[in-house]
């Protein structure tokens, strides 16, 4: 999503792996709105069919392409919660131009940024790991994954049949950010778009995007000096959301160890520039029982307990 006005581009990428994180987004159904291959392309709508190793042609194109748009999206005023998580927005939505024949719809995506987890890709995505695996498997970092779409897949109308010229709509929303999920890592992208007969057609008119919460919001002394800020939820039962916070660059590990100080799983090992991370560790390839999460950095280790349901 490009911050860019007037011209806007939204790009849906997925992986087609029946065991891929990203292929098994719940609860929005935005994965079923898009045809398996989407041909022919449509350039102007929220869905483009292309191969991986054009995707910069293709965005390149795209955006260079895209026509101006006489849709303004504005947010007004933004509250966060953080005993309740609770994010309350309002937005401006103005036709800055002349009137617009249609039905007009929006949607608001959270995303979250510096997720950490292993998953399978083809065959020029990256270097590939050893042992050779068909599929190759790698320590990701992930950014502008989609948490939670507020109006699930479909949106919230806007307007109908037409929009006067100069008209303003406001709009006000009230949603959640999980506690799995990091929220200085999270940011809210606002999409306005004409509605078509397909969802991958509809024609995206803007798009906006800022953070949940500012940098200024972060308490120095409780996330900067501890190196596992948490882990979620504990006792975990499939999977746990392990939060981090590196401070300095270089090598790190994070490790898990049984009650007898062996090493049953490695989730990353090698160079991490400082920020947030959320590793998403799959809890239920091991036993059940009590484990211990180990970091390790340059400047020494710092453990948490986990147990395993």
């Amino acid at each position: 999503m490009l911050k860019t006005y007037p011209q806007t581009v939204v790009i849906n990428f997925h992986c087609f792996f029946s065991d891929s994180h990203f292929n098994t987004y719940k609860g929005d159904s935005i994965y079923n709105t898009f045809p398996t291959q989407v041909t022919p392309v449509y350039p102007d709508g929220l869905g483009v069919g292309f191969q991986f190793d054009t995707i910069y042609q293709v965005v390149e194109d795209l955006y260079e392409n895209s026509s101006d748009t006489p849709v303004d999206i504005e947010i007004i005023n933004k509250h966060w919660n953080p005993d309740s998580r609770i994010v309350d927005l309002a937005l401006s939505i103005k036709n800055d131009g002349p009137e617009l024949m249609g039905s007009y719809w929006y949607n608001v995506i959270v995303t979250e940024d510096n997720i950490m987890l292993k998953h399978q890709t083809v065959y020029g995505c990256a270097r590939p790991t050893f042992p050779v695996h068909p599929y190759y498997n790698y320590e990701y970092i992930n950014s502008w994954i989609a948490r939670k779409m507020v109006f699930w897949s479909e949106g919230k109308s806007l307007i109908e049949t037409s929009w006067p010229e100069q008209q303003t709509i406001t709009q006000s929303i009230s949603f959640s950010i999980n506690p799995e999920w990091i929220s200085q890592n999270c940011n809210i992208a606002v999409n306005v778009y004409k509605k078509s007969d397909s969802l991958y057609k509809s024609q995206v008119m803007q798009v906006i995007q800022e953070p949940v919460i500012g940098w200024t919001d972060i308490f120095e002394s409780e996330t900067l000096k501890k190196a596992i800020i948490g882990i979620f939820p504990n006792p975990a039962i499939d999977i746990a959301n392990i939060h981090l916070s590196i401070v300095d660059k270089g090598i790190c590990s994070l490790k898990v160890f049984d009650l007898n100080g062996k090493c049953v799983k490695q989730l990353f090992h090698g160079n991490k520039n400082p920020g947030l991370y959320n590793v998403e560790f799959q809890t239920n390839v091991l036993p059940k029982g009590t484990y211990f999460i180990v970091l390790e950095t340059g400047s020494g280790k710092t453990t948490k307990k986990i147990i395993i349901r």
